[in-house]
C-alpha cells in the first residue's frame, strides 16, 4: 500500500512531507523487521492521517480505531489491548511446544 503526501494539506506544518523523511512504508518496514505490531487511536477528522495511521496498524497486523469525543478513548483502548492480548493462554501452550520440540516446526507444532 503506498499513500502519497500531497504537496500540501490543509493544516500541515510541513507541505514538503515528514522533515524526518519517514513514511507509512519505512515505518511499517522497520517495526516488521522488529515484530513490533503498531496499534493506532485517531483522534483527528485528518483524512490523510487517518488512511496512514489505518494503514500502518493494517499492515503491522494492528488495529486503528477513529474516536472522536475524549471520553471514548479510555474505552476504545481497552478495546484494543482486549483483542490483542485476547490469546496470551493458547500463545504460551505454543511457546512452550516450540521450545519442547527444539526449534520452530509449524507443522508439528499445529499437531500438538
Amino acid at each position: 500500500m503506498t499513500l502519497e503526501a500531497p504537496k500540501y494539506h490543509s493544516g500541515d506544518a510541513w507541505p514538503d512531507a515528514c522533515p524526518s523523511g519517514l513514511n507509512v512504508q519505512s515505518v511499517t518496514a522497520t517495526a516488521e523487521n522488529h515484530r513490533v505490531i503498531i496499534h493506532g487511536l485517531c483522534m483527528s477528522g485528518d483524512m490523510l492521517a487517518q488512511r496512514a495511521f489505518n494503514a500502518i496498524a493494517q499492515i503491522t497486523g494492528g488495529q486503528c480505531v477513529a474516536v472522536s469525543n475524549a471520553k471514548d478513548v479510555i474505552d476504545k483502548i481497552v478495546a484494543v489491548l482486549q483483542n490483542e492480548f485476547s490469546n496470551l493462554e493458547f500463545d504460551q501452550k505454543v511457546l512452550e511446544t516450540v521450545q519442547q520440540i527444539g526449534h520452530l516446526d509449524t507443522s508439528y507444532t499445529a499437531e500438538i
